[in-house]
């Protein structure tokens, strides 16, 4: 009697247990939390760079806009990418005459005069590539701080005579004429290798001859459209043109722009720019 009643209640036993854990509702599993990326896109700035192209008559300074990484100090920092070469063109027919030694010490500004001290590196040019290679680190500063005129350079916290044995530093320099320092012909936009939406236009400036830009548009080794378009004024005055080209199939192009001689029709500057069209 006494077992069956011990089994009995363990059969109760069990049956509740068993209702029981149907009846309780299964846990719910706490999510993993998703791990939140730290990673930002570093912030830029866009400086003008004034880089250096060689024209068929003459070195001449070209414009070309780049992002840059900001900072605290972007002139310093800039012009400190210049002097040892770590800061180079996007197009390759233009050139920065810095590096190979050079680098920065120091920028500071004092009202309109900014001194750029140097440790000194190599720099076997003649007087003009050393005019223009100083118009390069004259012209993105002033560019960059426009209250400057003028540039002091400095080797080592000492004033020099020159930088590379040509061109007088003694005193600060400031930009000069910009018809005897700058192309006679630039393309600003587009940018050298950046795909442009439809439909294509060009802009740059111009300082030539009843204001006449000659311009030729290729792709690959194919001329698929040539004209002239007018700046809107005639050198001496340095003003702006634009080029419509519409709506292009997709491939890479190539723009010249020129001027010519009103002599004899030679190309005496050029610039070109390639895009792409998707």
């Amino acid at each position: 009697m006494r077992a069956n009643r011990i089994g009995r209640l363990l059969a109760v036993t069990v049956s509740s247990l068993v209702l029981l854990s149907a009846c309780t509702p299964a846990p719910t599993p706490t999510p993993t939390p998703t791990p939140t990326s730290t990673h930002t896109t570093p912030a830029t700035v866009d400086v003008s760079f004034y880089w250096v192209s060689s024209q068929p008559t003459s070195f001449r300074l070209m414009a070309e806009t780049q992002p840059f990484p900001d900072s605290a100090d972007v002139p310093a920092a800039v012009i400190a990418a210049i002097v040892d070469g770590s800061a180079q063109p996007l197009d390759p027919d233009y050139v920065n005459l810095w590096g190979d030694g050079w680098s920065l010490n120091s920028l500071t500004i004092e009202g309109t005069i900014a001194s750029v001290d140097l440790t000194k590196g190599r720099m076997s040019v003649g007087a003009e590539a050393e005019s223009r290679a100083i118009g390069q680190i004259v012209w993105t500063l002033t560019q960059l701080v426009p209250s400057v005129t003028g540039v002091q350079f400095l080797i080592d916290g000492k004033e020099v005579d020159s930088i590379a044995g040509h061109v007088d530093t003694y005193e600060p320099i400031g930009r000069g004429d910009p018809n005897d320092v700058l192309s006679a012909v630039a393309i600003l936009t587009p940018v050298e290798g950046s795909t442009i939406p439809l439909p294509v236009k060009a802009s740059g400036e111009a300082c030539v001859f009843e204001a006449n830009v000659s311009w030729e548009l290729m792709k690959g080794e194919v001329s698929i459209a040539s004209g002239s378009t007018m700046a809107s004024q005639a050198c001496p005055v340095r003003s702006p043109w634009t080029i419509e080209l519409g709506s292009l199939d997709a491939g890479t192009y190539v723009l010249f722009v020129r001027e010519l001689s009103a002599k004899d029709g030679s190309v005496t500057s050029e610039d070109s720019k390639t895009f792409v069209v998707e």
